[in-house]
């Protein structure tokens, strides 16, 4: 997943030891997150805007705010209709934004 052609993006590191990063992303209408999968549950907050959201094959439209819960092994992609800010929620322990992807993304 290249992010590098996000608006913003914004990294929150666990900083106490409660192992929760938080992802804030933030991206013009039309950008595609290509289809990925985590090994584990979690939650993405649409803060604002309205995305398409596939997951298995099946796609639902949201409008922000709204939370969106992500199952475990889930394949997923999130198109976007119009300009969106986008948070994603993990536990982890990971505390280096140039490594945080290698042990999020599920590798197939």
């Amino acid at each position: 997943m290249n992010l590098a052609n996000f608006l913003g993006i914004q990294h929150y590191f666990p900083t106490d030891g409660n192992q929760v990063y938080i992802r804030q992303m933030s991206a013009p209408a039309g950008y595609v997150i290509d289809t990925h999968q985590h090994a584990y549950e979690h939650y993405s907050i649409l803060a604002s805007g309205t995305v398409r959201v596939e997951i298995d094959g099946e796609t639902t439209e949201y409008t922000g705010p709204k939370v969106i819960a992500i199952k475990a092994n889930t394949v997923h992609k999130i198109t976007s209709i119009t300009d969106f800010t986008w948070f994603c929620i993990h536990h982890t322990d990971v505390d280096d934004e140039d490594k945080i992807d290698d042990v999020l993304i599920k590798k197939e």
